[in-house]
């Protein structure tokens, strides 16, 4: 069983913890010069300035446990703090500073701007006329919507010896009020279980 607070639900590498970002680095020395030299060319001819294009770290959220790639038993409980950011849940008029979280285990977040449905589109078990995807449906997909800032993963599965040894990823996204995933932000932290796959 994974818990977290159940909420209705509205219609990669990076630092661990934190978000990606872009950057010159890790281009050829020569490259990067160029390329500087031409963004700074082009700002001085245009007058205009560096904005929306990603520079800047997301700290928002933080995760402060488990230490990243530790090797743990279960049930795990991953912990996170926030800052300038106002956890409300869904209702209420949409903002970049207001919302909740989707949490996410061994699989990827839907695309900035879309909600957590986004990511029944491709199963075609999936009829949004019957009420599809439920939170019974995300619960299965390993999606879990929640106000709370902890997450705790009480049991996994085991099909061979081989994942015991995988690293599993727990990923948070923030979404606004109409749970929509706000920015391309994703706060993770990856961990390795040993022993028993079910909580005693």
């Amino acid at each position: 069983m994974i818990r977290a607070p159940k909420i209705p639900i509205p219609g990669r590498r990076r630092l661990p913890g934190t978000t990606m970002r872009r950057t010159l680095l890790g281009r050829p020395p020569q490259r990067a010069s160029i390329a500087a030299a031409v963004l700074a060319m082009a700002l001085l001819l245009s007058g205009c300035a560096v904005k929306g294009l990603g520079f800047r770290e997301d700290d928002r959220v933080k995760i402060v446990s488990p230490k990243n790639h530790s090797t743990l038993t279960l049930p795990v409980t991953v912990r996170w703090t926030t800052k300038d950011f106002r956890v409300t849940g869904p209702g209420g008029s949409p903002t970049d500073d207001a919302g909740y979280f989707a949490v996410l285990l061994d699989r990827s977040p839907q695309p900035p701007g879309e909600t957590v449905e986004w990511l029944a589109k491709d199963d075609p078990t999936c009829f949004r006329s019957r009420g599809c995807p439920d939170a019974a449906w995300f619960t299965d997909h390993n999606i879990f919507p929640t106000t709370a800032t902890s997450f705790t993963v009480d049991v996994l599965p085991t099909r061979t010896k081989e994942d015991r040894r995988t690293l599993h990823e727990v990923t948070v996204v923030l979404l606004d009020a109409a749970g929509r995933r706000i920015g391309e932000s994703a706060f993770w932290v990856d961990f390795r279980v040993t022993g028993t796959r079910t909580r005693t």
